[in-house]
């Protein structure tokens, strides 16, 4: 789960929290989501509701929220989604916050080094290259010899 001001920004492990202290949890995460005075912007909020509800049925903090504003239904393209613009806003922090992860990982890995400079952690691709269902015949030949080029 993440939360953020205009200042700070929290990524909140709550499987492990759950598992952990979920008290500490439950009382933190209501004394945010049930305030009528901090307003709570999301996207698809009523997603997201579902799945915590469901997923953590024992907390309160998720059975009801107060002053939440789910911005997917006051900018409400015809065709659904985020505006042109909010998309390509969303899209470019989405890759701008990749490069910040890659660097810190990046930089976990150096000071990881043993004592010859060489890094402790070897860096692989999880990501298969696999054409799309709908190609066949030589287009899928084509998207293969394109996936072995990446």
């Amino acid at each position: 789960m993440q939360i953020a001001s205009e200042k700070v920004v929290f990524i909140l492990d709550l499987i492990k929290l759950f598992e952990d202290v979920p008290d500490i949890l439950d009382n933190c995460l209501t004394s945010i989501l049930h305030s009528p005075r901090i307003l709570k912007l999301g996207y698809n909020f009523q997603c997201d509701v579902k799945q915590l509800a469901h997923s953590y049925g024992e907390l309160k903090c998720f059975k009801h929220y107060e002053m939440l504003l789910d911005l997917q239904n006051v900018f409400r393209e015809p065709r659904g989604g985020l505006s042109g613009l909010a998309q390509l806003e969303y899209a470019a922090l989405d890759a701008a916050v990749l490069v910040h992860i890659f660097r810190h990982v990046r930089s976990y890995s150096q000071s990881a080094a043993d004592p010859e400079g060489h890094a402790n952690i070897e860096w692989k691709s999880y990501i298969p290259v696999r054409p799309p269902s709908y190609m066949t015949g030589d287009e899928e030949d084509k998207a293969e010899d394109e996936g072995e080029r990446r």
